[in-house]
């Protein structure tokens, strides 16, 4: 079985390095899924599928967690357990701001919306310090604008997964910080009720980068979820 981990918005393997580390030391075999070239959300997950034989355990982290969602809605029978970090399983709501934020990037450049908007909306207060926050910037400025577009373009027309939960036989973990205040605690709870197999964790001081802000937790929850299954 591999463990295959799904980047959030912006992200690259660096969102799971310590997660990765953590779970090879332990003896699981592991790999990152870059999610760069496709403009959908099913095509991220035909290209999970594609580039992973076997069977696979998906940890998705916000943008992850929902094409981990599509891949078991793809290919139910190779899926054998989700982690799903940060995330929710409904459509977008962002619809105007994301078409706005891609005209923005496109003109001045990713660095000022992630300073001025989305850095303080992904983590907690009492995370935002300058190592975090320098390397949240650095990996959306160095997957660029026109990655910018494509996932959120993704992400706007990505379909809900509401009646698709309760079909998913798969063990899962539900993960969130108890401070993201973008898919937090609510969200987390609905998934959890919805999923036949599944455990929530809501860890403390954590937003909604809780593999970045809290490392060794979201490690050590994982280890305990893959050594369940």
């Amino acid at each position: 079985m591999q463990i295959v981990f799904l980047p959030g918005f912006m992200c690259d393997e660096r969102l799971f390095a310590s997660q990765m580390t953590a779970l090879s030391d332990a003896g699981f075999d592991c790999h990152f899924a870059a999610l760069t070239d496709q403009e959908t959300i099913a095509d991220m997950a035909a290209h999970v599928l594609r580039s992973h034989e076997g069977d696979l355990l998906l940890v998705g982290l916000s943008m992850g967690g929902i094409v981990a969602l599509e891949a078991v809605r793809q290919a139910p029978n190779r899926i054998t357990g989700l982690a799903l970090l940060n995330t929710t399983p409904f459509e977008d709501s962002l619809g105007e701001t994301r078409l706005q934020q891609i005209a923005d990037v496109q003109r001045d450049g990713i660095e000022d919306l992630y300073v001025q908007v989305l850095k303080p909306a992904y983590i907690a207060p009492e995370n935002r310090h300058k190592q975090l926050m320098d390397l949240v910037v650095a990996m959306a400025r160095d997957l660029g604008p026109d990655v910018f577009e494509r996932q959120s373009t993704a992400l706007a027309a990505r379909s809900s997964f509401e009646e698709d939960l309760p079909t998913i036989k798969q063990a899962s973990l539900v993960l969130t910080g108890a401070a993201d205040a973008m898919c937090g605690e609510e969200t987390a709870q609905y998934l959890q009720a919805q999923l036949p197999d599944a455990s929530l964790t809501v860890v403390a001081n954590c937003g909604h980068l809780s593999t970045l802000e809290q490392p060794a937790y979201v490690s050590a929850a994982l280890i305990t979820f893959v050594r369940e299954l």
